[in-house]
Parts: structure tokens; C-alpha cells; sequence
């Protein structure tokens, strides 16, 4: 395998393949030969908690050569230049303006122009919503401490129902739906919430009772309760928090699910808050004060917010190419960064272009960016284990030749034809001796 072996999907797919075909992997590993810089992601936030309707665009690079001069991101807004932002030694910067008054607003973010212009340019749309409206589940006996938290967030508005009154709700109300527990729903509820989560975004909570059976075990796995003595389990990264004593989780549930999207984590490697599956995500220990007391921190509302912004906004309006983007609204015109019209019936997957696309239709008029993916931004090295990898110094192919047979084919080959030809001879002349 000749590769450059950064961590991204396509290398670790391949190199999966690979090690489920081969009984024996050889990889070379070609590097990027010059300086990269890479942006790698953009996050829209709340700015400053103190100054009201102020946005920061979170940015994060990735470069090749740490020794550089710390480089500078310049934003874009409206296609006019605002503004920049320096990137610390560690790969991140932020850059603060007051929340605009108009809808959709096209955001591009540059750093300075290396040999790999393509990654050196990401795609981001702000979104000004109002309200966010939440449409939140729970029974009326089950005290939730996190419908408070919502009642107090200014840009939220949530609404509050029972499980069994969800029939009557219209769901295209609602900017994301919020389930307190793992409500025992029929089938045809199940898919609606389904369709619902291809465009919005489902938080589902695993309450203190689990109901059984689990009608929801397709999407959160098997699901075993876990619970220290006289001791809390600390969390390990949650954005928006300054220290980890703040939040002490008492038990939380551990899922069988494998290698989904973790947004909160525990120092024991489990997840807390996870993308359990696309746009739906699983909270494994439910606010409640016997399982946690993640609502006594000073920042649970600046948390909150700051998940409900990534779901929100991040899933909405943002994919990577490749991604089939879901359309709400059956014949709506799509049209790419390039110029060209598409009619689209349910999705659109034509997104191997980054840039921004813009959807229309008769209602509405929607845009959203499509960028590289994260993964292939990072410059990262990945597992390359059960791989024997070759040294090679671009230019002798016999070095690859030797590590991979032991020694030099060709030399074999020649020192074989030379032994047959002595024998040969030998074999004529005692030949004529005979004669």
C-alpha cells in the first residue's frame, strides 16, 4: 500500500480491506514534500456570555511544519473581507462580531495559500435564528432539571408534553425534538421521529427506568447501568467547562455501540453525550440529581447551549462532500457552487464540489456549505499496525526489493543464469571427452 497514512475515513478503510484479505501488508509511506497548512473546522458560537447578540467563529488548523510563524485566518462574510484571526501554537483561534440581522449569511475562512490550495479554504453558513424552538418529551411525575436550564436560555423556547399527546403535535413546528426518557412508542411514531431526524435533530435521554423492552435498542445498543460506591465518575472533555471538578456524574448507563461520534466523554473512555446514529444523539446519564449533578455547575447552561448550537447548526447547514443532503420540500431546485440547477424529489447527493449550494422552492430558500471532511484535514498519522512498513529514499527501487524478499531479485536472477551456464559448459566438454 503507497500512501501518505494521515488519519482520515478512505486510509482506514483501505487499510481495513487490506488486513481482511492479505495474510501479509507491506505500506510505504509517501508524505506531503512541502509546508501544509490545513483548516480543518469552523464552529459557530455564542461569543461573549456578557455582550448580547455577539457570535464567534471558532477555527481550527492543522500544519505540517510546527516551527512555522503562528499563521493568520481571514473571514469573509457576505463576500467582503471583516476581519482576522491569529492561530495560537495550538492550532486554534476565534474571531468575534455581532450577530447579523439577516438570515443564511455565506461565511468563508482562508489562511495563506500553500502548494495545496484545497484545503487551505472552509465553508461555513450563519444561521440567526430567532427562537429554537424545542419540543420536549417527559412524563408529568419525572422532574427534569435541564427544562429549567431551557426555560432560562433566552433563544430558546421550549414546549413541554407528554409522550402520550405526541400524535396530535406537528413535528415541522419544532427545530429539534428532546425525549426525557426511552418512551415505549408504536411503530409509526418510531418512523416519524425517523424522518424527523433527517433534517433536525433528536436528543433521546436513557431515563432512570429503562422501559423492557427497549423500543429504542436499534439506536442506543444494549444498555448496562454503572455505578461507583461513595464516588463520582469525573468527565473528561466537555466544551465550555473550566474544570472537571464542576461536573460529577454518579452513574450512567454504557452502550454496546462501537465507534459513533463522541460529544461528552468519561476519564473511563465511555461516552456521555454520543451521536448514536445521524443526527440523533444519546445522553447515557439522565439530569437527574441521583444520576448526576451536572446541573449544579455554574456553566450547565453555557453547556447546554453549546450542544444545542452543534446539533442545530453544524448537522443543518454544514456536510461533507459526498454527503447526501436531505430535501424538505419534494421538486426543490439545488443549485452548486459552479452554477449548475438540479430538480431534486427527497435528497440531493451531488456534493463532491466544496463551496456553498443553495436550495429553492416555491416557500423557502435555503443555502448550506459543503467542505473536505475533518479527517482529511488533520494531520495525523494513522494506526499502521499488522503493516510492515518499507524505508525507501525516492530513488532506488532495489531497496523496496530487498526489505520485501530479503535481497535483491535481480542479483539472483543473474547469479542463476551464470551457475547454468557453467553447468552447461561442463556438460559439453565431458560430452566431447565421451566421444
Amino acid at each position: 500500500l503507497i500512501s501518505d497514512f494521515q488519519k482520515n475515513i478512505q486510509n482506514e478503510e483501505i487499510i481495513k480491506i487490506i488486513r481482511s484479505q492479505t495474510t501479509r501488508a507491506y505500506g510505504l509511506a509517501i508524505k506531503k514534500m512541502k509546508e501544509n497548512m490545513s483548516l480543518s473546522e469552523l464552529r459557530l458560537t455564542n461569543g461573549d456570555n456578557n455582550i448580547k447578540d455577539m457570535k464567534s467563529i471558532e477555527i481550527y488548523l492543522s500544519q505540517n511544519n510546527q516551527t512555522l510563524i503562528p499563521p493568520v485566518a481571514y473571514i469573509n462574510l457576505n463576500g467582503k473581507q471583516v476581519g482576522r484571526a491569529g492561530i495560537n501554537k495550538n492550532g486554534y483561534g476565534h474571531f468575534y462580531f455581532s450577530a447579523l440581522e439577516n438570515d443564511n449569511i455565506p461565511c468563508v475562512v482562508t489562511c495563506s495559500e500553500d502548494e495545496y490550495p484545497e484545503d487551505n479554504i472552509r465553508y461555513l453558513v450563519i444561521k440567526n435564528n430567532a427562537k429554537i424552538k424545542i419540543l420536549c418529551v417527559k412524563e408529568n411525575n419525572e422532574i427534569d432539571y435541564h427544562i429549567k436550564a431551557l426555560r432560562a436560555m433566552e433563544r430558546i423556547m421550549p414546549t413541554v408534553i407528554s409522550p402520550q399527546k405526541l400524535t396530535s403535535i406537528d413535528f415541522n413546528d419544532f427545530d429539534m425534538i428532546w425525549f426525557s426518557n426511552l418512551y415505549l412508542l408504536n411503530p409509526n411514531m418510531m418512523e416519524k421521529i425517523k424522518t424527523f431526524s433527517k433534517s433536525k435533530p433528536v436528543f433521546i435521554t436513557s431515563g432512570k427506568d429503562l422501559a423492557s423492552p427497549n423500543g429504542w435498542e436499534t439506536i442506543t445498543g444494549d444498555l448496562s447501568p454503572m455505578k461507583k460506591e461513595d464516588a463520582y465518575f469525573r468527565v473528561k472533555n466537555i466544551p465550555g467547562i473550566s474544570t472537571d471538578e464542576d461536573l460529577r456524574i454518579i452513574q450512567y448507563y454504557q452502550s454496546s455501540l462501537k465507534d459513533k461520534n463522541i460529544i461528552w466523554e468519561l476519564a473511563t473512555g465511555d461516552p456521555l453525550l454520543m451521536e448514536a446514529e445521524k443526527n440523533i444523539y444519546l445522553l447515557l446519564s439522565p439530569f437527574h440529581f441521583e444520576w448526576n449533578e451536572m446541573g449544579l455547575s455554574p456553566y450547565f447552561t453555557r453547556v447546554i447551549s453549546r450542544v444545542i448550537e452543534k446539533m442545530l447548526s453544524v448537522r443543518d447547514l454544514s456536510y461533507e462532500i459526498g454527503e447526501t443532503i436531505p430535501i424538505k420540500e419534494p421538486f426543490s431546485k439545488v443549485i452548486s457552487p459552479s452554477g449548475e440547477q438540479y430538480q431534486v424529489k427527497d435528497e440531493f447527493n451531488n456534493t463532491m464540489t466544496p463551496g456553498f449550494y443553495s436550495i429553492e422552492s416555491a416557500n423557502s430558500r435555503t443555502v448550506f456549505a459543503v467542505n473536505i471532511p475533518k479527517n482529511e484535514c488533520v494531520q495525523l498519522e494513522i494506526n499502521t499496525n499488522n503493516i510492515d512498513m518499507l524505508k525507501w529514499d525516492g530513488v532506488n527501487i532495489s531497496d523496496i526489493e530487498k526489505q520485501i524478499k530479503g535481497r535483491n531479485s535481480q542479483t539472483i536472477f543473474y547469479i542463476l543464469a551464470l551457475l547454468f551456464i557453467v553447468f552447461e559448459m561442463v556438460l559439453l566438454k565431458k560430452g566431447e571427452r565421451t566421444k
